[in-house]
């Protein structure tokens, strides 16, 4: 069995002339290979957290001061981050990320994108998995305490997903491994968390109680690759991840989405312990 760790940075390109097609993949121009376009690997720089991070920077008040004078006030900022207003633009963020940033991140230069974790990266991952090279940790079936659910409510909106943990709690570990049963594991991600959050008004089917419900294809039910979409303000970047299998959603009495696919119905409502509204 082998472990492997996913470095933090993502790839980088300085490369502003591309494109992301239908399926999610960026290109560049390229006249010397065929098709006249080649694959981008990695992320677009703008579209890095990193970038952001730099920028966001740039708009402190406090911290131009501080870069004013040498990271007065702000040293260890500045001791990470140096003076970022000395760099202009994506092609001055690239210097900057090559000179300061990629040092946060790694013990030494990162200087071949290749050596970075890639969705290649992530299939390969996978069928490791799959073929039990890799061993995951079962989720403790006997116990009340644990809870299987996702982990980040969504303050790394562009560095990771959790929304796919249902999906793949019923697709890996109830029906490809049997490691408890579907009753068992429904329990877990309704009535369980409910019961922990103190929203007594669902969590279960039962009179007086929220219509959610959630009809699934157990055959079919499987998480999606996670993919960037450009929603958040000024256009900023945040991962979703789509599920298949579901047949429909129901919640609070209306079907929100079927076969996989949002209706546009926005029956939900915003819930509060103790189970109001």
């Amino acid at each position: 069995m082998s472990v492997k760790y996913f470095p933090k940075p993502q790839p980088l390109s300085p490369n502003t002339r591309t494109w992301v097609d239908s399926e999610g993949v960026r290109w560049e121009k390229d006249a010397r290979v065929r098709g006249g376009k080649r694959r981008v690997k990695g992320a677009w720089c703008t579209d890095s957290i990193y970038y952001l991070w730099f920028e966001y920077l740039k708009r402190s008040s406090k911290y131009k001061s501080a870069c004013a004078n040498i990271g007065k006030g702000m040293q260890k900022l500045y001791k990470d981050f140096g003076d970022v207003y000395a760099y202009e633009g994506v092609e001055g963020f690239w210097k900057w990320w090559t000179d300061i940033g990629q040092y946060l991140f790694s013990s030494k230069p990162i200087s071949n994108v290749s050596g970075f974790f890639t969705l290649d990266d992530v299939a390969e991952y996978g069928a490791e998995v799959e073929a039990e090279k890799i061993l995951l940790l079962p989720i403790p079936t006997q116990t009340d305490w644990v809870v299987p659910n996702q982990g980040d409510a969504g303050a790394h909106v562009s560095l990771m997903n959790d929304s796919g943990c249902t999906s793949f709690v019923l697709s890996h570990w109830v029906r490809d491994k049997g490691t408890f049963s579907l009753p068992e594991a429904v329990r877990k991600l309704t009535s369980m968390p409910a019961g922990v959050l103190g929203l007594s008004d669902r969590g279960s089917l039962a009179v007086g109680k929220r219509a959610d419900i959630n009809v699934i294809d157990i055959d079919k039910v499987a998480e999606r690759q996670p993919e960037i979409v450009h929603d958040m303000p000024f256009g900023a970047p945040r991962f979703i991840q789509r599920g298949q299998g579901y047949r429909a959603t129901v919640c609070n009495g209306a079907v929100v989405l079927e076969n996989d696919e949002l209706t546009g119905d926005r029956a939900g409502r915003v819930i509060r312990s103790g189970g109001t509204k």
